[in-house]
């Protein structure tokens, strides 16, 4: 998404048309804000649930991936959470 951003950036001189624009490439439900970020949470939570089960039972490699991926799921579920404030 932020890399549709970047792209809508560069095609308008406002920024009320960089915003039609951006809404223009998503579906209806996710032209708000806290649609969008509902859904990040959302995945963000269902990735650290999975890393989480998934880590007791992985060998030593794959639980040294799930630990990073709950330590990047965390961090982007406060994020957004924080951006929501």
């Amino acid at each position: 998404m932020f890399i549709l951003w970047t792209k809508v950036f560069d095609m308008a001189d406002e920024h009320i048309e960089r915003v039609a624009i951006y809404n223009s490439y998503l579906p209806q439900f996710m032209e708000t804000r806290l649609a969008s970020s509902g859904i990040s949470i959302l995945f963000g939570i269902l990735g650290i649930v999975l890393a989480s089960i998934s880590l007791k039972t992985s060998h030593r490699i794959l639980s040294a991936f799930n630990l990073l991926c709950i330590i990047v799921g965390g961090s982007v579920l406060i994020l957004n959470i924080w951006s929501l404030l």
